[in-house]
């Protein structure tokens, strides 16, 4: 049997009611030259019956199960150690792959021998399938870069990337982290090659009570404060590094912007601005950075954490922030969804 070039891999952990679906949806890809494997972690709610049954019927499912629960992170390097194919593709057991995906992500791979990460545009759904909104935002690897002193350039699941790194080693995941992992992974592919992350819609990415990123959010935050202070820290002096501390502490959700830390957290952006003014030559790239800022900003003061809760809070931030108004007005007029959800979500604190 011929060697396959892309090797899909999946960790399941009770994945019901949700696996069928996702099932489906990787199986029905208009390329077929794949291996999918599927680490069952510990699952004791059905869902080992449904992977051997499909086992069985699809030479391309690759099927292991834990003796006992290990974890998302630890699962997944089972997997690579198993992987055939020169490529890996993402995905979880509650998310779905647009009929495209593999073809799409695979062409962009094919085209760009220096890439070594990609990534792509998704759907939002709910627990129902509902659509809730979607992000479609092409990142070339000087703005992932710049990204990533604060978040990963998209979800985990339209994660693509080729199994050896540049330099010749299998790819894993540090076991140091069970969440942010997919953060902490691109960030360490960064040191080796480029990334770039296509406007294509390819996943559904779907928000439900027992997600991760909702189950384990106070811990997920954490582990990406100190992906984020790390990539800060490669290319920062140690005295602004300093400086941005109380901003990524409002971005990882422990704190209220409240008093002072509403004017150090702008101060904070306006000076990484200040410093980063030359690392682009694009001015379409230094407006990119400017845009994004401004919602990094608000997102941190608006709505992360306990955000803000009293009006003198709010004027402060409208008083500090006032060179960012613009941007973050012109913003939430782009996507007045998104926008509202915020506010809802402030509203609720």
């Amino acid at each position: 049997m011929s060697v396959p070039k892309i090797s899909i891999v999946m960790a399941v952990h009770n994945g019901m009611p949700y696996l069928e679906d996702c099932l489906a949806s990787v199986l029905s890809q208009s390329l077929t030259d794949f291996e999918f494997i599927i680490i069952d972690d510990g699952s004791n709610d059905g869902s080992t019956a449904v992977l051997e049954a499909l086992e069985a019927r699809d030479h391309r499912i690759k099927l292991t199960r834990n003796s006992s629960n290990m974890g998302l992170t630890r699962s997944l390097n089972v997997g690579l150690e198993q992987a055939q194919g020169e490529y890996i593709a993402r995905i979880d057991a509650d998310d779905l792959c647009h009929a495209n995906r593999l073809e799409v992500q695979l062409e962009a791979m094919l085209g760009d021998p220096d890439l070594i990460i990609l990534g792509s545009g998704y759907r939002i759904i709910n627990e129902h399938g509902t659509p809730q909104g979607q992000v479609s935002v092409a990142l070339s690897d000087a703005r992932i870069r710049w990204l990533l002193g604060f978040s990963p350039p998209s979800f985990h699941p339209t994660y693509f990337f080729r199994r050896l790194a540049p330099d010749g080693r299998v790819v894993r995941y540090d076991e140091a982290f069970r969440t942010a992992q997919d953060f902490d992974l691109w960030s360490r592919l960064s040191e080796q090659g480029k990334g770039r992350v296509l406007s294509d819609v390819l996943i559904d990415y779907r928000r439900h009570a027992g997600g991760i990123s909702v189950a384990q959010q106070k811990r997920q935050a954490e582990d990406a404060r100190k992906i984020s202070q790390r990539n800060l820290a490669a290319r920062l002096p140690p005295a602004l590094l300093a400086e941005l501390d109380p901003l990524t502490a409002l971005l990882s959700e422990g704190q209220e912007a409240r008093g002072s830390r509403v004017k150090t957290a702008v101060v904070a952006m306006r000076k990484l601005l200040s410093y980063d003014k030359d690392l682009f030559a694009d001015p379409a790239d230094r407006a990119w950075m400017q845009r994004t800022a401004a919602g990094l900003l608000g997102d941190a003061v608006l709505s992360r954490g306990t955000a803000i809760k009293r009006p003198i809070d709010t004027l402060r931030f409208l008083f500090h922030a006032a060179d960012f108004l613009p941007t973050l007005a012109k913003a939430i007029a782009e996507r007045p969804a998104t926008a509202r959800k915020a506010l809802a979500r402030l509203a609720r604190k």
